[in-house]
């Protein structure tokens, strides 16, 4: 098959292929909310405005087939100045998916090719869902052009499937868990009981963004300045992913009231079958009655009683989550380095070197304890 092969490079010229953009994410992905025209365009604005796009496309007949939406900028490793390409929207994405299709790899092989061949140190792909591209595609792929290629998995994720019922699933936890449900809603329900907001459309955005900004303002990470809306990046771009969200019916935002307060918020997308549990948050003021926790429990029983069969709690395996389920799904961090000086320097200090550096690290803590 012939393809027409571009890039990107200017948001002006990525606004232009809107259009075509949504189409080909619609025709092939079932409109998925990560690969959203949006939410690249939305991420580039608030986090990196000023690092230049390096979108690379592929066409049959002016039509998309393909893409590998990335961005240029400069950054260090292991103390070396490094040229980097990297996905958009990398580190404030629970999942990243590269949007080529799996039986179409040699277009992937022609997108980072070019890549290498712009005279780029680093190729960086972080927190790719283990699929494709996999562990072994990309060993392959850097072999094989003799290239410096190391991974990491970065994070467990883990999810809940939620075809059963919740009070069969509930059952079959752990001891610990299940006095936990009990106990959580039982001490809000004696001290005045809660009230959940539903947020789902376009009516709803202003009241709530006000109330989720009201949580998160009084969330711990919001009084150590970390909060959702802390910084201003952060604050532009979950701002206008919530107005969009609800907008365009993709997400949903729930609001638990606790005293006719805002207590608590959860930021839920769901695509397909699955529910992906985005952002939370709880005001600390109101520890006492764990709203967050008691969030969290309704917003897992009402998925059972919905069409949603997998309850993504996305993040890490904190010991919470991991009371409530044992399957995950592991997530990668690629680092292909070109054959420039700078790039297999980086790769010796910050690799070769630094593992070994960080193992005898490693034994020395492990001895004093």
């Amino acid at each position: 098959m012939n393809y027409d092969f571009s890039i990107i490079r200017e948001p002006q010229e990525f606004r232009e292929i809107e259009k075509d953009w949504e189409k080909f994410i619609g025709d092939g992905w079932n409109n998925h909310p990560f690969l959203r025209h949006f939410w690249f365009s939305n991420y580039h604005q608030a986090f990196h405005k000023t690092d230049p796009l390096m979108i690379l496309t592929a066409s049959v007949d002016s039509r998309l087939v393909a893409a590998l939406p990335m961005l240029s900028r400069h950054r260090r490793l292991g103390g070396i100045p490094l040229k980097e390409v990297r996905l958009i929207a990398g580190d404030h994405s629970h999942i990243n998916i590269v949007p080529v299709p799996q039986d179409r790899d040699e277009i992937l092989v022609s997108f980072l090719e070019t890549l290498l061949s712009s005279g780029v140190d680093l190729i960086y792909l972080e927190d790719i869902k283990s699929g494709f591209p996999d562990n072994d595609w990309l060993a392959r792929f850097c072999h094989d052009r003799k290239l410096g290629f190391e991974m990491r998995q970065v994070r467990t994720s883990l999810y809940i499937p939620t075809d059963g019922e919740f009070e069969s699933y509930r059952l079959g936890r752990s001891k610990n868990l299940k006095q936990g449900i009990n106990s959580r809603l039982n001490r809000i329900y004696r001290a005045g009981g809660f009230e959940i907001k539903t947020f789902s459309s376009n009516d709803d955005i202003e009241l709530a963004l006000s109330d989720a900004k009201e949580v998160c303002d009084q969330s711990w990470q919001g009084i150590g300045g970390t909060g959702l809306f802390s910084s201003v990046s952060n604050a532009q771009f979950y701002t206008e992913l919530f107005r969009d969200a609800l907008k365009n019916r993709y997400g949903t935002l729930y609001v638990l009231y606790f005293e006719k307060q805002p207590a608590a918020f959860e930021f839920h997308i769901v695509h397909e079958e699955t529910e992906f549990c985005l952002k939370a948050a709880y005001a600390k003021k109101f520890d006492k009655v764990a709203p967050g926790a008691v969030l969290d429990i309704e917003l897992i029983k009402k998925a059972f009683d919905s069409p949603v069969k997998k309850y993504d709690l996305l993040g890490y395996d904190d010991l919470y989550k991991r009371r409530w389920t044992d399957q995950s799904v592991s997530y990668w961090r690629y680092f292909i380095f070109n054959k420039t000086a700078a790039g297999q320097t980086a790769r010796l200090i910050y690799f070769n070197w630094g593992d070994k550096l960080r193992k005898i690290k490693r034994r020395l803590a492990k001895g004093k304890n």
